[in-house]
């Protein structure tokens, strides 16, 4: 069970670890050598010895007692690089970023892939705010015996000239699959001592628990070259977008109205929705929505730009005609291709979520794990853990779901 004061807690000790992170902070390098399909340029950014990692982390299971469960297993010092690769989106070749942590030692790791939630300022893409408090937490993971990989997600870092496809399956897919290949050239590069084993592990919560569940779709489907998929933990995602929407249209208010526009306005931008935002939205929102998404607001930000009222927030057309008028056929449509369906899934999988979560229903989990029962997965491949507490909202579940999760991937090694 886990407790509601957790991440509460968290907040106090966490100082502790960012000044290992501002002491340890390395000279750029940037290498000119050839680079590869994937890879376009790396740069060292932190270095932390065992007895950093492991004094973190012991910082941290003071918050966290959950924690002590890794530390017999954090063995390792750990380098983390930036790194800019080629991915594309709508067919368009990209260049995008994201970060990458590797274990200090002469050994074969597994590749990890963390996917975060959601955020719209720029300020906080993994590459940007490597001192980020979860962020933190994922890098010092890596002495577990992981190489992390962690995507800023194309809109962040290295193409923040665009505006991030929010929930866009195809350029997630695209823009998580191509890190690991671009991940795979950078452990072949001359100094870096640690190669993979190549068997790949994928993590996220939230949008990033969407983001995971689809990238594994994805990578089932058309495997990465010579990767085996061991595990995927998904956290608390929006799976299905359609009955998420409806969700939010029954309310009478909804703790972060900015969701809903950032999937319109970042698809309206791309093309793939065209109506105007007054089919959707009341002013002044309807005219203030495209100025919000600059990427100067965070999340909290963006809520308070905005209203949690629904009424005051959607038409009432909207609202009382999002499932079957003509009107919103596009939005419609975009909801579903970007909603995760069921299929043959061969990798172990766990589903969490907590009953008290008032941002994504815990139903969305329960119905994913049930389709893919439908579908045929075999009941023994996959776990649903629902934490029966109805006072531990979406933000409170975060940090022992990570914990919980790494422990799970020590297990199955």
């Amino acid at each position: 069970m886990l407790n509601i004061n957790s991440f509460r807690t968290w907040k106090i000790f966490i100082p502790g670890i960012l000044i290992y992170t501002a002491f340890f902070y390395s000279c750029e390098k940037n290498s000119d050598e050839d680079m590869g399909t994937y890879l376009v340029s790396y740069q060292e950014k932190l270095n932390f010895t065992v007895e950093e990692v492991q004094s973190s982390l012991y910082i941290a299971h003071l918050a966290y007692p959950s924690i002590d469960s890794i530390l017999p297993d954090t063995k390792y010092g750990v380098t983390v690089y930036s790194i800019v690769y080629q991915t594309e989106i709508l067919g368009e070749k990209i260049r995008a970023s994201g970060i990458v942590c590797i274990p200090e030692a002469e050994e074969s790791f597994p590749i990890l892939s963390f996917q975060n939630g959601t955020n719209t300022c720029l300020s906080n893409a993994p590459s940007v705010n490597m001192s980020n408090q979860l962020y933190t937490l994922v890098e010092l993971m890596s002495g577990n015996g992981y190489v992390i990989v962690i995507p800023d997600y194309i809109g962040f870092g290295e193409s923040d000239q665009i505006l991030h496809p929010y929930l866009n399956a195809q350029s997630s897919n695209q823009a998580v699959t191509d890190m690991i290949r671009a991940t795979l050239e950078l452990l072949d590069k001359k100094g870096i001592k640690a190669t993979c084993n190549n068997n790949l592990y994928l993590m996220g919560y939230s949008q990033g628990g969407w983001a995971t569940l689809s990238a594994l779709k994805e990578i089932e489907t058309n495997p990465i070259e010579e990767m085996s998929t061991i595990a995927a933990s998904c956290g608390a995602g929006p799976y299905n977008l359609m009955d998420m929407s409806s969700y939010i249209m029954d309310l009478t208010e909804y703790k972060n109205p900015f969701y809903f526009p950032y999937f319109i306005e970042s698809h309206r931008r791309i093309g793939l929705i065209n109506e105007p935002l007054s089919l959707y939205f009341k002013e002044p929102y309807s005219n203030t929505i495209p100025g919000l998404f600059d990427g100067s607001l965070c999340n909290s930000e963006m809520n308070s730009s905005l209203t949690t009222v629904i009424a005051d927030l959607f038409t009432p057309e909207l609202i009382q005609n999002f499932e079957t008028s003509a009107d919103f056929t596009s939005l419609r449509e975009q909801l579903t291709l970007n909603s995760i369906t069921p299929w043959n899934l061969k990798t172990k999988l766990v589903l969490f979520h907590s009953t008290g979560d008032q941002t994504i229903p815990y139903q969305q989990s329960v119905d994913m794990y049930n389709s893919l029962l439908k579908q045929g997965v075999a009941s023994d491949l996959m776990s649903l853990r629902i934490i029966e507490n109805d006072t531990i909202d979406h933000e409170d579940a975060v940090i022992d779901w990570g914990i919980s999760t790494v422990s799970w991937f020590n297990s199955l090694r």
